[in-house]
């Protein structure tokens, strides 16, 4: 007996001594924060590459950008206005509940209702309708020949836990004082949310029972995402070694970063595209000192604008080189993108002076400027650039989440803003969300009847050769307006250590669960 006790304590000692297994640790640092963890709760893209490794949806996109199934197995169109789902089935919340037709139901009703910041994405539904175990339909107002790209932002949470945690209505990000949601979330995904601090760290832990985990054998176990909002201390973070993966590597630091051992840099074209835009809504600019009247109201001042931005001068200085000019917010590769409607006026400094002289301010007036503290290079560029036409203009730059309020509420009289195609990669979502009656743009006080009727007939129409001459309509009524100023488009650059291969993409959204991991990274 006694021999045996022995062979158990020396067993024991060896197993005490072993030292566990190391983890795969990625520290990830991004310009911006998870604003809320309600998956409906912000359309916001640096909070949805957060939900993206948490949350699923019914579709998604392979590394090509086509189209496949997530959490619905199948679909097919029964009659223009139903499309028909099977539910994957096997599937299971991170709290181990089946997913089931009741929550698909439940999370589509929830992302269409009010308080969702995704409504807009939902517009077309009208009902979802269960039809058996698995099966449901989707009526829609509409021909809606786009809905199963729609869907793929409309993540699907667990109805038991949101009654749980009395989160069975969406809450805005800015509105959002502390619902369970915010700080937590129960999805499908990868991933586990476990921590999250407002404006700090997030960790997120490998979800071992997830469904797809066969064809996407990923081999990390946490994920740390911080938020470090300039881009050099972002970049410093990675060469000083305690970050493993940046996003919006600052331009002027990449030859530094390519000649470090360990690290490895990878750029592609980016799809987001950023503007100015008027609040035309106003009818008195608070800051211009111009009386009784918005000057912004005027497409003469606004043309003046757009003329007297020097578009390579802007890109050069402010952006390292690191962005291509855009004459349109959407950019190639989405439908109703075409070269000829993507080229930029020409810069003409005196002309746009005799514009502002014709429109009644040959001396100008007082603009603010407002824009996010991560674009703030090129929103401190542009203002500097305008006031060589007499425009005095202040750059109002606020941390990112503060400044994504100040739009959620339209206190904005001119500003930089930026849109990414994250739905349909068609042009009718940018018509929809930015200049239909309704839509954001709506709220700065433009609104064309004319120019609702042509989205609409774009929405519903079945044949592609018309559906495209409708959408370059559109874009030419829009230019003619002078409604927005395109700027540009920023390459896609992030960087890791060299033991990490995170596929890079146009849309810059990383997805941990298609990453390689070649080496422990134990922390």
């Amino acid at each position: 007996m006694e021999r045996v006790r022995a062979i158990i304590l020396v067993l024991a000692a060896a197993f005490i001594a072993m030292p566990a297994q190391a983890e795969n640790v990625v520290r990830w640092a991004t310009p911006e924060p998870v604003l809320t963890w309600d998956p409906h709760g912000a359309e916001w893209a640096y909070s949805q590459m957060g939900h993206r490794q948490v949350y699923e949806a019914l579709t998604r996109f392979d590394p090509n950008f086509r189209l496949e199934p997530a959490l619905a197995a199948s679909w097919k169109l029964v009659d223009p206005t139903t499309w028909r789902f099977e539910l994957r089935q096997g599937v299971r919340f991170h709290d181990g509940a089946p997913l089931t037709v009741e929550d698909v139901v439940f999370s589509l009703e929830r992302a269409r209702g009010e308080g969702s910041q995704l409504k807009r994405l939902a517009g077309t539904l009208e009902r979802v309708v269960i039809v058996g175990p698995s099966t449901f339909d989707i009526h829609t107002k509409g021909p809606d020949l786009l809905l199963p790209m729609r869907l793929r932002t409309l993540y699907i949470m667990s109805r038991l836990w949101a009654e749980a945690h009395g989160v069975t209505m969406a809450t805005p990000h800015d509105k959002d004082q502390g619902t369970y949601a915010r700080d937590h979330a129960m999805g499908t995904g990868a991933f586990r949310l476990v921590e999250h601090e407002r404006d700090g760290r997030t960790v997120l832990v490998r979800n071992p029972d997830w469904w797809d985990a066969g064809q996407h054998p990923h081999q990390i176990d946490r994920v740390v995402r911080t938020r470090i909002a300039d881009g050099a201390e972002r970049t410093a973070a990675l060469l000083d070694g305690e970050v493993d993966f940046v996003q919006a590597v600052s331009p002027d630091m990449v030859a530094k970063v390519r000649a470090s051992a360990g690290l490895r840099v990878a750029e592609t074209s980016g799809m987001r595209t950023f503007w100015l835009g008027f609040n035309q809504g106003l009818d008195e600019l608070p800051n211009s000192g111009v009386k009784g009247r918005n000057p912004l109201r005027d497409r003469r001042v606004r043309e003046a604008i757009y003329r007297a931005i020097d578009i390579g001068e802007l890109i050069r200085e402010a952006l390292g080189g690191a962005a291509a000019p855009a004459g349109v917010i959407v950019a190639p590769g989405i439908n109703g993108w075409s070269e000829e409607l993507d080229r930029r006026p020409s810069y003409d400094l005196e002309g746009a002076k005799r514009l502002l002289a014709e429109a009644g301010y040959p001396d100008g007036f007082a603009l603010r400027l407002s824009c996010g503290k991560s674009d703030e290079a090129a929103c401190r560029n542009v203002a500097g650039q305008l006031k060589r036409t007499g425009l005095r203009v202040e750059a109002d730059v606020r941390p990112d989440d503060a400044y994504a309020a100040l739009l959620d509420g339209y206190d904005v009289e001119f500003y930089l803003d930026s849109f990414q195609p994250g739905t349909t990669y068609d042009a009718a979502e940018v018509f929809r969300s930015f200049f239909h009656t309704g839509g954001y743009v709506d709220g700065y006080g433009y609104t064309n009847p004319e120019l609702d009727a042509r989205i609409e007939a774009i929405e519903g129409e079945l044949s592609s050769p018309i559906r495209d001459a409708l959408i370059e309509q559109v874009w030419r009524q829009l230019a003619g307006d002078v409604v927005v100023v395109p700027l540009y488009r920023p390459l896609v650059i992030w960087a890791s250590r060299d033991w990490l291969d995170v596929p890079i993409n146009a849309l810059n959204y990383p997805w941990f669960w298609r990453a390689r991991v070649t080496s422990p990274a134990a922390r």
